[in-house]
């Protein structure tokens, strides 16, 4: 089966258009791309079937600032279920 590789932004560039499109703080900006690239490193492992793009970092973002939701709860909104998803296959 082949399958689909992305190329992500380095981590910098990816917490700055975080923050400029989002207005998030830079340091929960660092901190989801942080938690996004090692989720991206266990799906090329194998571990998940998906992968947290860009895009979902930027709902999520939004979802804090704009939704005034905690971090963790626009998480459950926006790609947690992805990876529960993944897990319960």
């Amino acid at each position: 089966q082949a399958k689909i590789r992305f190329n992500y932004l380095p981590a910098e560039q990816e917490k700055a258009l975080l923050v400029a499109r989002t207005g998030i703080s830079e340091e929960l900006a660092g901190k989801m791309v942080e938690l996004a690239n090692l989720q991206r490193e266990a799906t090329k492992r194998g571990e998940y079937d998906f992968s947290l793009d860009t895009a979902s970092l930027l709902a999520w973002a939004k979802m804090v600032v704009e939704g005034g939701l905690s971090p963790e709860e626009a998480a459950e909104c926006t790609w947690m279920h992805g990876l529960v998803g993944s897990e319960m296959d």
